[in-house]
């Protein structure tokens, strides 16, 4: 009888300890995300205080600083999901 109601305890559980692991492994995702977006909104922030010399210098333009600090982002992001 005691097995019949641990079993019964731990299926009444699964569920509940389920969601409650992709809840925090859904706020996780959202704090590294915030964080990775913040480090391209500064790397964005520099870049854009460089002359343009400055930039043609390192080998990029003007134009290219969001897609290349966007699409550093994105690619982290993938590598954590």
């Amino acid at each position: 009888m005691t097995q019949h109601i641990l079993k019964l305890n731990n299926y009444l559980l699964s569920p509940a300890t389920q969601f409650l692991n992709d809840f925090l492994n859904l706020i996780r995702e959202y704090k590294q995300s915030r964080k990775i977006y913040a480090n391209a909104r500064k790397t964005i922030n520099e870049l854009s205080s460089l002359t343009n010399n400055e930039l043609h210098d390192i080998g990029i333009g003007r134009g290219d600083i969001y897609r290349l600090a966007y699409e550093n982002a994105d690619a982290q992001l993938r590598s954590i999901r």
